[in-house]
């Protein structure tokens, strides 16, 4: 069957055609996700006794994403204070033992720090030297997907998406310049389409093992939301409800102007939202960021 022939189809005949070459392209982005995940064969990570948040932070969306978490803590130290959209270091500060903390708030001004200045890529650079650890666990637990095996599998989405909107797209074409109009359904379709790969073809790097190790964690401290605002919530607590549950745990504690400052996202609907912030302006939504799929790449299970 030559692309004339396929064009040339009636209605219901191209319609099962393009339902069954989604299916397909489905199944194919499924296939290579799955074969690139070693860490199905693995049994579930335990949960460690002293848990890092950074390490979660780092798991959700590397470097960058360690940032607002690390505030979280600095603030329940009541080392930075908050000041509409800026951060600004305290004057008292007190014993920072994190060396990583100690960097970040080296970074901020007394007059006060905007979030572009504080996720700039110098900041980031400088903290990465202290998150070697965090890459070195990850690769060691298969808690991420190799990257160069992530970004084939954006690309690969991205061309499956891409041939089944052009097929769609010239097909409607194609029969508008016959005089059939009656291409709603196709419209529908190819609609559909978008949604379907859209969520199902997950590119996210956090592997099987991965998602599972932050399902436990999740289930594990679902009590620290009830915590946010309890006194003896330490600078750790802070930073592991900010990273496990977004705006769920930023809006019910002391830091709410956190949640303003980076734009924090609740991560009530899964655990995939790889921020729990936008990295990136113009997104609206985690799940349909296709620019910045490192940062808030998208949700989505295997």
């Amino acid at each position: 069957m030559d692309l004339v022939e396929i064009f040339d189809m009636k209605g219901p005949q191209f319609l099962l055609f393009y339902a069954a070459a989604i299916v397909g392209g489905l199944v194919l982005f499924r296939v290579f996700r799955f074969s690139f995940d070693s860490s199905r064969r693995l049994p579930r990570m335990k949960l460690p006794v002293d848990l890092d948040p950074y390490l979660i932070s780092y798991m959700k969306g590397g470097v960058k994403n360690i940032i607002p978490t690390a505030f979280a803590s600095l603030l329940q130290k009541q080392a930075v204070s908050l000041s509409g959209n800026q951060i600004l270091k305290s004057k008292n500060i007190p014993e920072i033992n994190s060396d990583l903390e100690k960097c970040l708030l080296s970074k901020v001004k007394t007059s006060g720090s905007s979030r572009t200045e504080l996720m700039d890529s110098s900041v980031e650079k400088n903290l990465s030297v202290y998150c070697d650890k965090y890459s070195i666990m990850c690769k060691n637990e298969e808690l991420l997907i190799n990257s160069f095996k992530a970004a084939f599998l954006t690309l690969l989405k991205g061309i499956i998406m891409f041939s089944l909107l052009a097929l769609g797209a010239i097909k409607c074409i194609h029969a508008l310049n016959n005089g059939r109009h009656n291409i709603l359904f196709l419209v529908i379709e190819i609609v559909i389409m978008l949604i379907v790969l859209g969520k199902f073809c997950n590119t996210n790097k956090i592997s099987y093992r991965g998602r599972k190790f932050l399902e436990d964690l999740m289930k594990t401290n679902e009590t620290l939301k009830d915590k946010a605002k309890s006194k003896d919530l330490t600078p750790e607590m802070c930073a592991l409800g900010t990273v496990l549950f977004g705006t769920a745990f930023i809006s019910a504690s002391n830091l709410s102007g956190l949640g303003q400052v980076f734009n924090f996202q609740s991560t009530k609907n899964s655990i995939l939202n790889s921020s729990g912030f936008h990295s990136c302006s113009g997104c609206t939504s985690c799940a349909s960021c296709s620019s910045c799929d490192s940062g808030c790449g998208g949700c989505g299970g295997d």
